[in-house]
């Protein structure tokens, strides 16, 4: 099961996902912006998810989301709604060394 967690500092609090949930998700802002203008919150997500053995996760940088919202403005809610987005990837971990150790007795070899 995936698990980890999604922040932002937009947000009110860090939403934990523990693997076993699948939504939906409350998504709370906390206040508008510096200059009072309300942003894009999807585009300031962050995910860090935990790793699954023999892997780990690498996150895409910068997010794709953000990346996207700086390259088209708006929201990014109607474009993930009609295109799936890649926050990341898991990589497999090199395979450790198998230790084997032989014996045999045709050979006299013991």
């Amino acid at each position: 099961a995936l698990a980890g967690i999604v922040a932002s500092p937009d947000l009110s609090q860090k939403l934990v996902l523990d693997g076993t949930s699948m939504g939906p998700f409350a998504l709370r802002r906390e206040a508008t912006g510096a200059d009072g203008v309300l942003k894009c919150l999807l585009a300031s997500l962050t995910f860090a998810m935990s790793t699954i053995e023999g892997f780990e996760f690498r996150v895409r940088d910068p997010s794709p989301l953000k990346e996207r919202h700086d390259e088209l403005g708006g929201c990014e809610l109607q474009r993930l709604l009609n295109s799936p987005v890649a926050v990341g990837f898991f990589r497999p971990l090199p395979i450790p060394p198998l230790l084997l150790t032989m014996r045999t007795g045709c050979c006299g070899c013991v």
